[in-house]
């Protein structure tokens, strides 16, 4: 009888001791061993996938928010909102601390380690930790290795009776921005075989399936 692999997942990267959805987090994870990342994705205003889980703490330009819809913003204008360690007695480990491929890759591109990142963020750190710029920031062969093989687990927020949170006109009948997006930054980064995709509505993971195998003209 074969055996399954037992799948140790990184919830929103490493929640319990970084802020939540940040590729602080998610480097953190991989640090850790993780053999799968479970993320939330949303689509900006101008249809850019972005990693963000309503409710959490969250501010802009120093001032805390209370609420946030993705789907209203640019992903330029979404740069100057930043997840804040939460201070509630569930995370009482978590730190605001970036680990050396976070800030490299944020130094690099000009943004906020603790900022909403894109899709793209997070599949060029994976690529990234796998390979030289690994090496280089200290990641050990065994990490490097590990981390090719880690599979990126993509909830797509839609929640059918709220549309107005992603915002792209999708009907059900056919797949709607978000789902090409995610797919088109998928294929870009060379992760199609990396991901899966789930969501609270069904009608988003069949077009993501008739989008992959190419039956469905309508999607």
């Amino acid at each position: 009888m074969s055996r399954r692999r037992f799948e140790v997942q990184g919830h929103r990267g490493a929640r319990g001791l970084r802020p939540e959805n940040t590729l602080a987090g998610f480097e953190l994870a991989l640090d850790l061993g993780v053999s799968s990342i479970e993320t939330d994705v949303y689509l900006t205003r101008d249809g850019v996938p972005v990693l963000y889980h309503e409710g959490g703490p969250l501010q802009s330009r120093g001032r805390p928010v209370a609420d946030l819809v993705v789907s209203r913003i640019t992903a330029a204008a979404l740069r100057s909102y930043r997840v804040a360690c939460d201070t509630s007695d569930r995370f009482p480990r978590q730190l605001p601390r970036a680990g050396p491929l976070t800030a490299r890759h944020a130094a690099e591109h000009g943004i906020d380690p603790f900022g909403i990142p894109t899709l793209a963020d997070l599949f060029a750190l994976v690529e990234t930790y796998a390979g030289a710029a690994g090496e280089e920031c200290h990641k050990t062969p065994e990490a490097r290795l590990h981390c090719a093989g880690v599979m990126l687990d993509l909830e797509l927020k839609r929640t059918p009776f709220r549309p107005e949170l992603i915002g792209d006109s999708f009907d059900g009948t056919a797949a709607g921005t978000l789902e090409r997006r995610v797919l088109e930054e998928a294929e870009r980064h060379g992760m199609l075989d990396r991901i899966r995709v789930r969501s609270f509505d069904h009608r988003s993971v069949r077009c993501i399936r008739e989008l992959r195998q190419g039956c469905a003209p309508r999607c």
